[in-house]
């Protein structure tokens, strides 16, 4: 389990902060028109007195794509919609999160997801484009709840001298649907012998590819060389 477990303190740290933001959101509330709070979906606890406050609302900002809240939710859930033969919406073969997050960590979504519903609305870091049919699936499983999607926030640093990062110059040469991503998310910590052989994995597999590693993993030098 590569959970990082020993965040769960900071987690939990920061259920104490209900008190002193249900004071903050009630002074405003006096001198505003209207309050709104944009909360990180780990946070809706936090804000969960907003709805004591007449002339404030809350929405949930989920950082995660639109499918991977769906397919979470939609599994604990016991997958309520018929999806399953569905490849389109649901693709085949996809693993189950059962076994992905600790005990305490599910605790604490648990806690979280049940103040979500508190909230006005949905706001997802991706775009209508991609993620869309997603995104309107949420809106089914949730009542009909508005969300909006707002990004992506993720902008490429420019670093290249035409503005633009090296690995998009080097994509813009290349064939559509030639290059595959590859990336393992931030919460996935890897040891040197696990970098090193996906790397020789992907390396024979003769196909192009763009491998993102966190800076917190050692080995990233190893794999800037075999990238392009």
């Amino acid at each position: 389990n590569k959970f990082p477990s020993h965040l769960q303190p900071l987690f939990n740290a920061s259920l104490h902060l209900r008190d002193p933001m249900a004071s903050l959101l009630r002074e405003l509330s006096s001198k505003a028109t209207r309050i709104i709070v944009i909360n990180d979906s780990m946070m809706a606890s936090v804000v969960q007195d907003l709805v004591t406050i007449p002339n404030a609302e809350s929405y949930t900002f989920h950082s995660v794509s639109a499918l991977t809240y769906f397919l979470y939710l939609w599994e604990a859930m016991g997958k309520p919609l018929e999806l399953e033969t569905n490849a389109k919406l649901v693709p085949k073969g996809l693993p189950s999160t059962e076994g992905c997050f600790t005990k305490d960590f599910i605790n604490f979504i648990s806690l979280q997801i049940e103040f979500q519903k508190l909230s006005s609305g949905v706001l997802y870091n991706t775009c209508r484009v991609i993620e869309g049919t997603y995104m309107d699936l949420m809106e089914t499983l949730e009542g009909g709840k508005k969300h909006w999607a707002i990004g992506p926030f993720n902008p490429v640093r420019n670093i290249g001298s035409n503005g633009r990062h090296k690995c998009l110059e080097w994509l813009d040469k290349e064939a559509p649907n030639s290059v595959i991503y590859v990336s393992f998310g931030t919460t996935t910590a890897m040891e040197d012998k696990q970098i090193k052989e996906l790397a020789i994995g992907l390396e024979k597999s003769g196909q192009k590819f763009i491998w993102v590693l966190r800076d917190a993993d050692k080995g990233d030098i190893f794999i800037k060389i075999n990238v392009l």
